[in-house]
Parts: C-alpha cells; sequence; structure tokens
C-alpha cells in the first residue's frame, strides 16, 4: 500500500489552516500549499505560483460531493 496519510472517520473532519488573506500572510508560498481564507470564507491553494479560490476555478463542487 503507498498510502502516506489516511484521514478516515465517521464522526470527525479536516481542519485546514485558516488565515486572514494567505497572499498577503504566507511569507514564503509554496506550489501546494492548502489555506482557508478567513477572510473571504474560501478554501485557497497555492498553485503554479499563485493563491487560487478553489470553488471559483472549479476545482471545488460541494453541489454533489464531488472534490478536487
Amino acid at each position: 500500500m503507498s498510502i502516506i496519510l489516511d484521514l478516515s472517520a465517521s464522526d470527525q473532519a479536516l481542519r485546514v489552516t485558516r488565515l486572514a488573506d494567505p497572499a498577503a500572510n504566507v511569507a514564503q508560498p509554496r506550489n501546494g500549499m492548502i489555506a482557508y481564507d478567513s477572510t473571504d470564507d474560501q478554501l485557497q491553494a497555492y498553485i503554479a505560483g499563485t493563491w487560487i479560490e478553489l470553488e471559483s476555478a472549479g476545482m471545488v463542487d460541494i453541489s454533489d460531493d464531488t472534490n478536487i
């Protein structure tokens, strides 16, 4: 098995880092970082040198429980 991390629970959830404006407050972002923007209430990822709101980029669709 090649799983590095398995987060499985029926009564718990993953909470990612919450920041006010990750673009302004992460000093040295790296591709693949994920943060919750507490100012805009958006899950964001640092991809190809920029912070992207995952929902508006079409990467998160909670309407049918389909995610990245």
